[in-house]
């Protein structure tokens, strides 16, 4: 019930976002879900984002929204936490609409305590129009990492 009510909100303010087009667009944490279907009722969202009870990790996936872009290049960013050093592995995938994938770039949070931010970059020529951006990340089980949020730049 709460995942739907901050979807419905995230989509109220990206309908009303009018001349976003350069706009910083942020995703709370909550957009993080279970890549393997039978594995969602491990993810658990606060108000910090999503984690896992799981004790070996899980597996996150969640959607950037972004705006258009038809030159230059986009960056995408993604947030989060660690209890004590632990790895959290993050990748961001261009895709056309089919779910094709044209370009993919890591950046993990290695041996990282506390909050952390990771970003990446991609030119237009990697961004159709119809295409979608997604991130999927393997965080640390037992609680021991949370996906805070997303953003895209412009």
């Amino acid at each position: 019930m709460i995942r739907k009510v901050l979807l419905g909100a995230l989509a109220g303010f990206l309908s009303i976002a009018t001349g976003a087009s350069a706009a910083v667009l942020s995703g709370h944490g909550s957009l993080f879900v279970a890549y393997n279907a039978g594995q969602a009722q491990s993810v658990d969202y606060t108000s910090g984002g999503a984690r896992t009870n799981l004790s070996g990790g899980q597996t996150l996936i969640a959607p950037i929204i972004r705006n258009e872009i038809l030159s230059g290049s986009q960056s995408f960013g993604w947030v989060g936490s660690h209890v004590g050093f632990q790895t959290t592995n993050c990748t961001v995938y261009s895709s056309q609409a089919d779910g094709t994938v044209i370009a993919s770039q890591s950046s993990p949070a290695a041996n990282t305590p506390g909050i952390w931010n990771r970003f990446v970059s991609f030119p237009a020529a990697q961004l159709p129009t119809q295409g979608k951006v997604s991130i999927i990340c393997s965080i640390p089980g037992s609680f021991n990492g949370t996906m805070a949020g997303v953003t895209s730049t412009p």
